[in-house]
């Protein structure tokens, strides 16, 4: 065995996922390789081939946001998988991925802090990064039923569908009854002499949204109006989520739900389901269970398919087949060909090839009651792996893409991080992972998925392991920023620990390990909060500095600083950079703040400190510093309402503002305007809109905006 290559990412799989991904790391400029099983992209849209297979989520939903699907509102498989073909091309991927490529083993090498993954070949690939993108459908789920092997005629399953399967006059069995086999029956009901649908459960069934030609029309000639129909998209379905979890608000078969005034708003006669309904109704195939607790089926025509002469609805579970039937119930239904319409199995979400951590554990091992993963994406013992479309992660009322661009935007902030300051390895922390786990188990306690039913949603503890329990916002908030003081950052290995460097000096001051904190009482505050500046002096930018210098000295007293007020950066930093923003990220963990500070150019982010102090022991004397210090100057009011004072006590300003000020404040910006000079005196003004500095000739200097909670 021989190590093929290295790269930084190894991304496993080429489906709708593993392309995302692809393309936002190809415009990073971070070095990957695909490695795709099969010899085509798109993972299931190459797989499963179907009669009748297609989304069931609109294609102007379900495609990416940055590249619209020029065709019908609801294409099936082969332009899918078109689309996607179209994206490996217009994006320059198919270099990138290894195909006929499928992983045995991926091992985390501590001595290295990357990951070795093997492929069935044996060919071995070295990365610092693994991205699983294998998703959560991808492993038939073939039932072993008594008999199957003593039947004649051809059992195919669904995603493995051979293309010269003639079904032309024959008796036709479907077993199923989900997504798959509704779009199975409506295909095959006109061709088949007869076909038997063999149902365990009931499902949910509602009517399928029509989007007239001239809608689709519209969206593909302007994208303005295409990105609108996606947010009005995700608002409505995030509100069907919503009555899903409020059973019985969207119950079909009950006449006073609010599901007939839902598809009023969209366009959709109910009125010609209400048959259907009644019909299921005489069939005693009416679901018993919240609407929300398997994935709800839609469609326009199954309705009619179904009720159709040559079909039979056959209720109850598959008890075996004989050499030409299948039996229900200690009956014999003859058939000449059998569909297996079972889906997939989950498996924990367990990735299908061996993974192993730092400790040297298996995952199938550390999964092999429930999957635990940060946000669905990072799991503790396995740095540097990151999972799309991972554990809770799906969902049963919207565009699974939505979800999938997310992770992928959280992930790129992660690669943003390493492209800024290499580390070695980032695994979440163990409380993080616990914590989250806690709150996704009570969330799915109070969702419509905790309920009892059939469905792939549930592994065999009956714990949802597919479905976030909430809305897409919802997801998309929580996965909005990565959040460093979350995760384990180790840049010992690689021997990028980040530095001072000289050059961004303040006068003499360092910002040493031991000397920057901030109050406990701000919890209120944002973990950033920022400067920006559209155009400015040096000098601007150094005072900047030297208050956040001089608010850090009026709280810990020991922080050296030298006398100067000018930062010096290196004139390549600045060269051609229009905008330049310093930020400052504090977050806590128990009794420690940890503060960092970064400056950004137009040419990358770069780190200028960080520190970590134990708050306790220096709250009580800060406290002191802000009464004698920070009061002095807030009697000295004058009659504009504001506060005069000389610059050499602006180190009592940010103290006091930002302790005794920020009761009510959710986020605070600061914003640096440029001066025409410099001022010896500064006047703050302090008003319920927020808090200003001006100079003395009345240029506004720093604009602290409030924004009240709620």
């Amino acid at each position: 065995m021989s190590v093929t290559n290295s790269k930084t990412v190894v991304i496993v799989g080429a489906g709708l996922s593993g392309l995302c991904m692809a393309i936002t790391l190809k415009e990073l400029g971070i070095d990957f390789v695909i490695l795709e099983k099969t010899d085509e992209v798109s993972g299931t849209w190459s797989q499963n081939r179907y009669p009748g297979c297609g989304c069931d989520i609109p294609m102007f939903a379900y495609c990416y946001s940055f590249e619209m699907f020029k065709g019908e509102a609801w294409p099936k498989q082969p332009a899918i998988l078109e689309y996607f073909n179209h994206c490996v091309e217009k994006y320059g991927l198919k270099e990138h991925i290894l195909f006929n490529a499928e992983v045995a083993q991926a091992s985390f090498d501590k001595s290295s802090g990357g990951w070795q993954v093997s492929l069935t070949d044996e060919r071995i690939f070295s990365s610092r990064f693994v991205i699983n993108a294998t998703g959560q459908l991808n492993t038939p789920n073939i039932p072993k039923l008594k008999g199957m092997e003593d039947f004649t005629g051809p059992v195919v399953h669904s995603a493995q569908y051979p293309h010269n399967l003639d079904l032309a006059g024959k008796r036709v069995g479907i077993v199923g009854n989900g997504a798959t086999a509704l779009q199975l029956v409506e295909a095959i009901q006109p061709q088949a002499a007869e076909l038997k649908l063999f149902a365990r459960s009931p499902k949910y069934i509602y009517p399928r949204v029509k989007y007239s030609p001239v809608t689709v029309n519209r969206m593909q000639a302007d994208p303005e109006f295409w990105q609108q129909v996606r947010q009005q998209f995700i608002n409505a379905q995030d509100q069907y989520r919503l009555l899903m979890d409020d059973y019985p608000q969207f119950d079909p078969f009950d006449k006073d739900s609010s599901v007939r005034e839902f598809y009023a708003q969209a366009n959709t006669d109910f009125a010609e389901f209400e048959q259907f309904y009644q019909w299921l109704g005489d069939q005693e195939f009416k679901p018993e269970f919240p609407t929300g607790c398997n994935r709800p089926l839609a469609s326009n025509t199954f309705h009619d398919a179904v009720m159709a002469e040559n079909v039979e609805l056959v209720r109850g579970a598959v008890e075996g087949f004989n050499a030409d039937a299948v039996q229900v119930a200690g009956e014999a239904y003859p058939v000449d060909v059998v569909i297996l319409a079972t889906g997939f199995a989950l498996n924990n979400l367990i990735p299908p090839y061996k993974v192993t951590g730092s400790s040297g554990q298996a995952l199938s091992d550390a999964w092999q009651e429930r999957p635990h993963t940060y946000l669905g994406m990072a799991t503790a013992d396995y740095p540097n792996m990151f999972f799309l479309y991972g554990p809770n992660t799906n969902t049963n009322s919207t565009s699974v893409t939505f979800f999938v661009e997310s992770q992928v935007n959280y992930i790129k902030q992660v690669m943003q991080e390493y492209l800024r300051q290499p580390f070695a390895s980032i695994e979440v922390k163990a409380d993080v992972l616990e914590n989250y786990s806690r709150w996704l188990a009570d969330k799915n306690s109070q969702a419509s998925e905790a309920a009892d039913c059939s469905g792939y949603y549930h592994n065999s503890k009956h714990i949802n392991i597919s479905t976030f329990p909430g809305s897409y916002r919802e997801y998309e908030a929580l996965t909005a920023e990565f959040k460093s003081a979350e995760y384990q950052l180790d840049y010992s290995q690689a021997g990028n620990a980040p530095k001072i460097p000289e050059h961004t000096l303040l006068g003499q001051a360092k910002i040493e390990e031991q000397a920057v904190t901030f109050y406990k009482s701000w919890s209120r505050l944002p973990e950033s909060f920022l400067f920006r500046q559209d155009d400015f002096a040096c000098f601007s930018l150094g005072l900047v500095l030297e208050l956040m210098v001089s608010a850090a000295q009026a709280i810990v007293p020991g922080l050296k600083a030298g006398s100067g007020t000018a930062l010096e950066f290196d004139p390549f930093e600045l060269s051609g950079s229009e905008n330049l923003e310093l930020q400052v990220r504090c977050s806590r963990e128990g009794d420690k703040s940890r503060v960092e500070l970064d400056y950004l150019t137009g040419n990358g982010l770069r780190r200028i400190a960080q520190a970590e102090v134990n708050l306790v022991a220096v709250i009580s004397e800060a406290q002191q510093q802000l009464i004698t210090e920070g009061e002095q100057w807030l009697e000295q009011e004058d009659a504009s309402g504001g506060y005069q004072l000389p610059v050499q006590s602006i180190n009592a300003i940010f103290p006091v503002l930002l302790s005794g000020a920020t009761s009510v404040v959710e986020v605070a910006q600061f914003t640096l305007h440029r001066q025409a000079e410099f001022s010896p005196v500064v006047k703050v003004v302090l008003a319920e809109e927020g808090i200003s500095m001006f100079t003395e000739n009345n240029l506004a200097l720093i604009s602290i905006l409030n924004k009240q909670i709620g």
